[in-house]
């Protein structure tokens, strides 16, 4: 699994490697890859399959993580995210079309609800 080019792919989703300023040649390929400054990630990892051991211990070296069980899906941590997290970069990323980052919004905030 690892000469996939899983590591280099973690080494880039980290936020102070992500950019052109930080390309390295694909595997395989003569084909420079970056991460975009501007790419959000929001993972779900069930820790129960052990044979992900070593993915989770890459990931959680580098990453934030806190647990939610399925019956908190509409806890207050996981709406915050969305309100003050997601919902502000898209405004962003649709700067040009409110109404698509309203749409958006409306989406997301009712995901949390069911």
């Amino acid at each position: 699994m690892w000469d996939t080019g899983l590591p280099q792919l973690f080494m880039l989703i980290e936020c102070d490697k992500r950019g052109s300023r930080n390309k390295i040649q694909l595997l395989y390929s003569d084909e420079m890859f970056s991460v975009p400054d501007n790419v959000y990630i929001i993972g779900m990892m069930n820790t129960a399959d052990r044979s992900l051991a070593m993915v989770d211990y890459a990931l959680r070296r580098r990453f934030a993580f806190f647990d939610i069980s399925p019956d908190e899906l509409t806890d207050e941590r996981l709406s915050g995210i969305v309100e003050y997290e997601i919902i502000p970069l898209l405004r962003e990323y649709w700067f040009d079309d409110p109404r698509k980052v309203e749409e958006c919004s409306v989406k997301l905030r009712n995901a949390l609800t069911w």
